[in-house]
């Protein structure tokens, strides 16, 4: 699922948005990770284990939140393009869930 992700949002791949030109807004190619992370998480609770609150990861998820708060609002905000690194893992896509969402999203729900 995880090298499915970083297939897709590296080549771009994803079902056309026919009849008109561009891609699905959500691609469920990419997005089919974050819902099995989920559904990872739900089966394990449901077999009676349970999701550790770790204060380190606590805090880390919640300094990645306090960052982020930070980095949208300053004029750094979309300049890590100098990177050279696929758009998957530093933009904030919508359509091919990049990573800074995917993180964001996890650390919210942390």
């Amino acid at each position: 699922s995880g090298a499915l992700w970083l297939v897709v949002g590296i080549w771009q791949l994803a079902p056309p948005n026919y009849p008109e030109p561009g891609f699905w807004f959500l691609n469920p190619l990419s997005w089919q990770f974050l819902f099995n992370i989920g559904l990872a998480a739900m089966l394990h609770v449901r077999r009676g284990g349970v999701i550790p609150v770790n204060r380190w990861l606590l805090g880390a998820a919640a300094a990645y939140v306090l960052t982020a708060l930070v980095w949208v609002h300053s004029p750094l905000w979309g300049r890590i393009s100098w990177l050279d690194l696929p758009v998957v893992l530093t933009g904030f896509d919508k359509t091919f869930l990049s990573l800074p969402r995917l993180l964001h999203i996890l650390a919210v729900s942390y």
